[in-house]
């Protein structure tokens, strides 16, 4: 039975189960912020209101929620999980401030972006700022595997950014690629979120490499499933420019798939075409005719279902539940 396309309204909005979810974890959640808005508070209070962007955002906390739930689902979490959730989501939002330059986005959870108000230079250099304190955190805690943990997933990040940035213009990469950027630029956060999440709780070795594996696979589902609303979503319901992918010539699976079943001319060529072409939908019609977004919606919901499948030596706990719920939450009602 195929698998069916996902409506565009169901993309967009946070489904109710996800707010369920969440939900318990609101009071954590906010003291997250608080430790994040204290860390960055800057030596020069001229700096102030660029540094306030930063600390303002509202995101949807979902590295900081595997974190707090990894921890409940793997043993007792404590303090230290409140500052680890908000280290991970520091390298996030720095990543965010960085992509948003490369993409010359204008609007991020809803508000104008960092770039687009104070200017690329200044953008980077708040990134910058975010991962300078992210160091300064880390190399206070007693344990070195923890920030080695956190050290290996941005370098990753990095990486995967990287190899994406420098295939915009060439030839065509492939699936295997595309879900190695994947791997790299999301789903290796996601996985050190799950991992440290579970051993700081002192989950023990299983314990933790099933959240940290768990992680992984919902990172690889939440790009796709990201990816695939970067064609059909809308705007105001996502709180971010879209369409920047096909605009900043990045390959994504819905992508990739139409260009290898569409015959009678060269990949980039096709590419080039859509992009030169100001009928968006009619590009998307095309991609939907295909079966290009039933592919990759299908391939969101396998990486969803291996999300699951990593949960099984996890003991049962209502965190676990939550986490199961959290993954499915991602494919939602197509």
């Amino acid at each position: 039975m195929p698998t069916p396309e996902p409506n565009p309204a169901a993309l967009d909005a946070d489904p109710s189960t996800r707010n369920a979810c969440l939900a318990p974890l609101a009071a954590s959640f906010d003291a997250v912020r608080a430790f994040i808005a204290g860390a960055l508070v800057p030596e020069d209070p001229a700096l102030a209101e660029v540094v306030g962007h930063v600390t303002a955002a509202n995101g949807k906390m979902l590295r900081p929620a595997m974190v707090l739930l990894a921890g409940q689902a793997a043993g007792t979490p404590s303090d230290r999980h409140t500052e680890l959730a908000a280290v991970v989501e520091m390298i996030h939002t720095a990543s965010l401030l960085h992509d948003d330059v490369l993409d010359r986005a204008e609007q991020r959870r809803g508000r104008p972006t960092a770039n687009h108000l104070y200017g690329n230079a200044a953008a980077v250099l708040l990134g910058d700022f975010v991962l300078s304190r992210v160091f300064e955190i880390t190399v206070r805690w007693s344990d070195p595997e923890i920030g080695c943990v956190l050290g290996r997933a941005a370098a990753e990040l990095c990486q995967g950014e990287l190899r994406q940035n420098l295939s915009r213009g060439g030839e065509p990469i492939d699936e295997e690629a595309y879900l190695g950027i994947v791997r790299r630029k999301t789903a290796a956060l996601f996985q050190s979120a799950g991992y440290l999440g579970a051993y700081v709780a002192d989950g023990g070795e299983t314990v933790n490499r099933a959240l940290g594996e768990y992680g992984s696979c919902f990172g690889m589902a939440f790009q796709i499933r990201d990816d695939v609303l970067d064609v059909v979503g809308s705007e105001q319901r996502a709180g971010k420019t879209l369409r920047t992918d096909l605009a900043q010539r990045k390959l994504t699976l819905p992508w990739i798939h139409f260009l290898k079943v569409s015959p009678g001319t060269s990949g980039r060529d096709l590419f080039e075409q859509a992009r030169s072409e100001s009928d968006a939908h009619g590009w998307i019609d095309r991609l939907r005719d295909a079966g290009s977004i039933d592919y990759a919606w299908a391939k969101a919901r396998a990486y969803v279902d291996a999300a699951v499948a990593a949960l099984g030596p996890v003991p049962a706990s209502p965190a676990r539940d939550r986490l199961e719920d959290l993954a499915r939450s991602l494919i939602g009602a197509a």
